[in-house]
């Protein structure tokens, strides 16, 4: 192994670390493949490429005749995605370059993450959202196929804010949504006419919340560890087969 800055070779202190070596005779390398398959279709596609392999839910499978192969319930029927809802820092359209979305800073418990950026609605106007997400949602939904095609996307439902809890944790990042657009720093980049009449009322953000609730972008859960996949992310059952992006 080489140093790629200085060409010079790299001396490894603990060299059983290294990965075995095929022996000649021992192993050949089809057969190590076809032991150590793995996947990277992510949270959406792993699901789904499991089902049109025939692993999942018998019931569903059984609907496009697909042959089972492992029946495993709980394939595509985990899916979460963090929910995200947004606030206008100012109403009113200002001359400003774009500026792609950023995180803008994480709450201590790393429950909330804020991001911001400037938005361009034409030429010579920008409006500037602040988001934020709520991370560890405990609401649940479900993918489903809607044909055997690869190419066809499945059908995805995520139930966002179904939960009690989250509707809770969900008002809670809209209260400090409306404290970040409400800061002196805020003010500051804005100036003094500033508009402060965005923002709404406690009572309403519950209302706010499930009307302007949107993704983040953050799916997870289609394939899950301990239902779909073990520790080492190989799926029960089916041991050769792995899921990088679940």
């Amino acid at each position: 192994m080489l140093n790629l800055r200085t060409g010079r070779p790299i001396h490894l202190k603990n060299q059983s670390k290294l990965p075995p070596k095929i022996n000649e005779g021992e192993e050949d390398l089809p057969g190590l493949c076809r032991k150590n398959v793995w996947t990277f279709h992510w949270a959406i596609g792993s699901p789904a490429v499991l089902l049109l392999s025939g692993v999942g839910p018998p019931k569903h499978l059984k609907k496009f005749d697909i042959p089972i192969v492992v029946a495993l319930k709980d394939v595509g029927r985990q899916m979460k995605d963090d929910p995200c809802i947004s606030l206008m820092a100012d109403s009113r359209p200002l001359n400003c370059p774009a500026d792609t979305p950023q995180v803008a800073g994480i709450s201590e418990d790393l429950k909330f993450i804020i991001e911001a950026g400037v938005l361009p609605i034409s030429a010579n106007s920008a409006l500037f959202p602040v988001a934020a997400k709520l991370a560890y949602p405990e609401s649940k939904g479900r993918l489903k196929l809607n044909s055997v095609d690869l190419r066809e996307n499945p059908t995805v439902k995520f139930n966002y804010l179904s939960k009690e809890e989250d509707l809770k944790q969900c008002v809670e990042m809209g209260e400090l949504l409306q404290r970040v657009v409400n800061s002196q720093a805020v003010t500051a980049f804005f100036g003094a006419e500033h508009k402060k009449d965005v923002l709404v009322g406690s009572e309403d953000l519950p209302g706010l919340c499930k009307k302007n609730v949107r993704t983040f972008y953050h799916y997870h859960d289609g394939c899950s560890v301990g239902s779909v996949i073990d520790s080492d992310y190989r799926v029960y059952r089916l041991w050769s087969k792995r899921i990088a992006g679940r």
